[in-house]
This record gives structure tokens, sequence and C-alpha cells, in this order.
């Protein structure tokens, strides 16, 4: 009875390099391995991961969890990746559902409130509090945006986070 997690995001994921930064890294209880999701094509990546274009042509990206049974949510926390902090969030929602169809909205972050500001070190867990949720839910969205300039070769927009995880008072 695994949690589920998939992303509407085109994923790094080169298995004969042994790159694999997909969505399921994000609660794989090591920070050490990182997701990265793609909004616009860094100038690389063409060169380097061919077999993943066309890109999944997204505005942001989504993560979504399905937990196997219906859960409070209290707080949550997410760490940074462990390199290159224009890849960071600039701003977030967190929603759940039952179904997957209606949402509601249960917290939203955004710079310059956001935690990561620049400077901040790589692999940092950041805390949130979910105010007055009481409500048990299946499914859990994190909505995730990047309005960051990438520097050097990172031209490109992609969301970079090391881990997620949910917690419950249960």
């Amino acid at each position: 009875t695994d949690v589920q997690i998939s992303s509407n995001a085109t994923e790094i994921v080169k298995a004969e390099w042994g790159i694999d930064e997909s969505a399921h890294k994000l609660n794989d209880n090591d920070i050490y391995t990182k997701y990265n999701g793609v909004i616009a094509e860094p100038s690389w990546f063409s060169q380097y991961f061919a077999e993943l274009l066309p890109l999944n042509i997204v505005e942001n990206v989504q993560v979504d969890f399905v937990l196997p049974a219906a859960q409070v949510l209290n707080k949550y926390v997410i760490t940074t990746g462990n390199d290159n902090e224009s890849r960071d969030p600039s701003g977030w929602s967190l929603s759940a559902s039952n179904d997957g169809v209606s949402w509601t909205i249960l917290d939203t972050n955004s710079l310059p409130n956001a935690p990561f500001a620049s400077g901040q070190s790589r692999l940092t867990n950041f805390s949130f509090d979910i105010e007055g949720n009481s409500a048990a839910y299946t499914f859990y969205r994190f909505t995730f945006e990047n309005n960051q300039e990438g520097t050097g070769g990172d031209a490109g927009k992609l969301i970079q986070l090391g881990e997620i995880t949910l917690l419950s008072k249960q």
C-alpha cells in the first residue's frame, strides 16, 4: 500500500547514465536523490536528453500524491535539491481532493514569502503548518511555479526538489 506519485512535467531520466530524477524520488526517504520537472527547455537539454523530446508543455509543475487511505494533513516538509538554486520553486499551492477532480486549496506560498531565497544552503528542509485543516483526503497536489531566471547553461526553467514529506498528527 505505497503512496503513488506522478507529475505532469517531463522528468529527467536516462537509465544508461544512471539518472533517475522522476517524481517518485520525492518520497524515497533520501534527500540526496532529487526530482527535476521541466517547465521550459534548457539549452543543454536536446544534446543530452533528446529521447525525452518533445517536452510536455506545462506552465507549472504539478506533483500528485495518492494515498492508500484518506489522511488529515497537518504539516509538510519540502527539501531543496542538491544544486542550482534557480531551480527552486518561486511559489506553490497545495490542494487536496477525495476524487481527483474537485480540489480544495490548503496552503499557498510565493516569493518573497516563500523561504527559498538566494544563497540558501542546498538540501535544506523547510516545514509548513497547514492551519485549520480537519478533513481527510486521499489526493494531494502540489502546483509549483518557477519565475526565477536560470543561470549559465540553465536558461530553461525547471523545478528541482530533494524530498516532500506529508505529515499528519496520527
